[in-house]
């Protein structure tokens, strides 16, 4: 009975002790190996990563995947997830966490690629995570879009293509055999044609030959007396714009101006003139009504000097009527002189000489 008690507690020893070698190798394979610091990440897609994952730096295991918390936010669902690294290692702040795969159909992992910041991530801190590219689902998506290409695009065009064959064999069945017979009236026309274009090409070629060496040497020509006018060509050009600064100076514009308001005064001091004018030969007009009246009762002496008199205030009244028609058209030209003074102030100055006209 002793012996089995005793065998009884050394195989529950032995079962023991395996256990514990047993779960020492699982916990050395996982990456803790001692105390750890807890870190953060966030990802979008955590395909393949869930408790236990590995978490590795640079290919080197450090620790171990806790938790994998889903955060949806106005931007999209993230993932936060949290992980065990040793906590003698340090981590720069600007390390990337990415998701990785060794193989082709290994299982992934989180790896941790060093930065080059001189500060380190504290504990609880965050790193900045980069989803890693699946070779599945990207031959899925592939997959997807080549069967949509093929539905939407590739079919229809195969079936336009089979579409336009057909109509262009029926085309060609039915034009043919006129193509042809055209084709071969073309071609003899051309084999007749041709011979004489070649030497009407001949010679033009040898025309264009003979003066293309001539009209080089006139471009020479005209490109070196252009070289040498245009000095003198600039020296005019700056001269006229000289003369021109001169004419529209600050002087000159103040001059015109003034001879243009002296014009508007002129001009309405003829209009008064006119209007007194107009007074004089009414008031002419009254004074020969009068004089009328007046000889009407008058004897035959003072009639006769009345009608002396008539005759001369009539010919007055005449000659004024003329000399206002004439005040009134020296009022329009000197209205029409104003108006191009302002529209052209550079004429009163730059005005050429009238033409004499001779009179028969």
């Amino acid at each position: 009975m002793r012996n089995n008690k005793t065998n009884y507690a050394l195989l529950g020893s032995f079962v023991l002790l395996a256990f514990g070698t047993l779960l020492t190798a699982v916990y050395m394979l996982g990456g803790n190996r001692g105390p750890t610091h807890t870190y953060y990440t966030e990802l979008r897609n955590v395909a393949g990563i869930k408790f236990g994952t590995p978490v590795t730096y640079a290919g080197y295991p450090l620790g171990q995947v806790e938790s994998v918390t889903p955060e949806q936010t106005e931007r999209g669902t993230r993932y936060r997830i949290e992980f065990a690294l040793r906590e003698d290692w340090r981590i720069p702040e600007d390390s990337l966490a990415r998701v990785v795969a060794d193989g082709l159909l290994s299982a992934v992992s989180i790896d941790i690629e060093e930065g080059t910041s001189g500060s380190y991530l504290q504990p609880q801190g965050s790193l900045r995570g980069v989803s890693g590219s699946n070779v599945f689902t990207a031959m899925n998506a592939v997959a997807g879009e080549f069967e949509n290409l093929s539905r939407s695009a590739l079919r229809p065009l195969i079936n336009r293509l089979q579409g336009s064959v057909d109509v262009l064999g029926q085309a060609l069945e039915t034009t043919a055999p006129a193509l042809l017979t055209n084709l071969n009236v073309v071609s003899q026309h051309m084999s007749r044609q041709l011979p004489g274009s070649i030497a009407q090409l001949q010679a033009l070629s040898a025309r264009l030959n003979q003066q293309v060496p001539d009209i080089l040497d006139d471009l020479q020509v005209t490109s070196a007396a252009l070289r040498a006018n245009t000095p003198k060509v600039t020296a005019a050009v700056r001269r006229g714009v000289t003369r021109l600064d001169d004419v529209l100076s600050e002087k000159n514009v103040q001059h015109v101006d003034n001879i243009l308001a002296n014009l508007d005064h002129a001009s309405s001091d003829v209009s008064m003139l006119v209007g007194r004018l107009d007074t004089a030969a009414s008031s002419v007009n009254t004074l020969i009504a009068d004089v009328d009246a007046l000889m009407r009762t008058s004897s035959p002496q003072v009639a006769a000097a009345l009608a002396d008199m008539r005759s001369s205030l009539l010919s007055v009244s005449d000659s004024v009527d003329t000399i206002g028609h004439h005040l009134e058209g020296s009022s329009r030209n000197l209205h029409e002189f104003s108006r191009r003074i302002r529209d052209n102030p550079s004429a009163l100055l730059l005005s050429t000489a009238p033409q004499e006209v001779s009179r028969p």
